[in-house]
């Protein structure tokens, strides 16, 4: 099963605060059906079932969006950005290289953060703006949900610093 998920809707939203909305409610949506494939996959009992082909449950999904534009993009935090896979917009707005660790020397931040390109923001927007080619500082994210309860998880500092958008 893929762990990213783009969703074209017949309509699209015109304000910010709708399009926020949109991406809360296709999350809640995607981590519902991530949980029936985890609990399915889990049951399983066939030996034709490599142990490498059963997977986990990531650990957060995010989406975005933007106004003006049907797509919604659904992502999870399961491994870093290939650099030869990102979009070039989104390269030029990293507070770092892909896969370096956060905070980065000299940038007078404290607190957690996680690698850079590894969270479901940065995979998301990477997703929406291959579709849309729009500019990152017009993307819309949606709250960031922990699978497991369904509940938000705060924006880590790397992605606070990726997209002046979450501050």
């Amino acid at each position: 099963m893929t762990l990213k998920k783009v969703i074209h809707r017949k309509s699209a939203p015109n304000t910010e605060s709708k399009c926020k909305e949109i991406c809360d409610e296709e999350s809640m949506n995607y981590i519902k059906s991530l949980q029936i494939q985890c609990r399915k996959n889990r049951a399983t009992k066939d030996p034709l079932v490599k142990s490498n082909e059963q997977w986990d449950m990531p650990r957060v999904v995010c989406s975005c969006g933007k106004p003006g534009s049907n797509i919604i993009s659904i992502d999870s935090c399961r491994a870093t950005i290939k650099a030869s896979n990102c979009h070039p917009k989104l390269t030029k707005v990293l507070p770092g290289p892909l896969n370096s660790k956060f905070p980065l020397k000299g940038m007078g931040i404290s607190g957690r953060g996680f690698r850079v390109g590894h969270c479901a923001e940065p995979h998301a927007a990477n997703t929406l703006l291959r579709m849309t080619n729009c500019n990152v500082s017009h993307i819309v994210f949606g709250t960031a949900f922990r699978t497991e309860d369904c509940t938000f998880r705060d924006y880590c500092l790397t992605c606070k610093a990726t997209f002046k958008q979450l501050k």
